[in-house]
């Protein structure tokens, strides 16, 4: 399934063995990032029962690499095919850093960050090398978004953290649901999170969220 060194590499065992968990790991991953999320946007509502907010996040195929934290010879794009069609070798790529490791623990919660999250943020801004405007997530793993300057309002996400979210935020929130719709449609036609102690019965939502949705996610009030 994946393909083997060719004759003449040479890597230690130990190196080997590292790159070929991390391969498996991505791999793998690729798969439900593409079912979960690839073109596809997230609607976050979170806050209390009196004051919801919300963001809307979009996924691409080559927002995955950074996620990873893995260096590639080859175009963030190209990293995400050859996942998909497990044509990605061991001899393309290379941890970046220590923080690699990391990524790679979290990485599979993430990728169905749909369903797993349950606190969202603002990333505070301490950390030296991190650049990124929201965080969400839970307090083991959260997922870092950028906001989309030409398109104020949407978040794409930039990085992954073996973290607890609230060391690393502010503002911090719970997350009260989570919907999801291809990006070309018009209306979010899924919800794919509810918090614990909330009914779709019960859930009430301002107009402005309201209108995002489809009919049949509104209950009755």
């Amino acid at each position: 399934m994946y393909r083997p060194l060719e004759l003449g590499d040479y890597m230690d065992y130990k190196e080997v063995l590292v790159l070929s968990t991390a391969l498996r790991t991505v791999t793998d991953c690729a798969k439900k990032y593409r079912d979960n999320l690839v073109h596809k946007n997230l609607l976050y509502v979170y806050g209390s029962s009196n004051n919801k907010e919300y963001i809307e996040t979009y996924f691409l195929p080559s927002h995955y690499l950074h996620l990873t934290g893995l260096k590639y010879n080859g175009s963030a794009l190209k990293f995400y095919y050859e996942c998909i069609e497990d044509r990605l070798s061991i001899r393309d790529i290379s941890y970046k850093d220590e923080s690699t490791s990391q990524k790679l623990m979290v990485l599979s919660p993430l990728v169905n960050i749909h369903q797993t999250v349950n606190i969202i943020g603002d990333y505070d801004g301490n950390r030296q090398f991190l650049i990124t405007n929201k965080l969400a997530g839970t307090i083991s793993a959260c997922m870092g978004f950028n906001e989309d300057t030409d398109n104020p309002g949407y978040y794409y996400p930039n990085t992954a953290l073996r973290e607890n979210i609230k060391n690393l935020s502010v503002n911090t929130k719970r997350v009260i649901a989570v919907y999801r719709k291809m990006t070309n449609d018009d209306k979010y036609t899924e919800r794919t999170y509810l918090a614990s102690n909330i009914t779709p019965e019960s859930l009430t939502l301002p107009k402005e969220i309201q209108d995002k949705l489809d009919d049949s996610l509104i209950p009755f009030q």
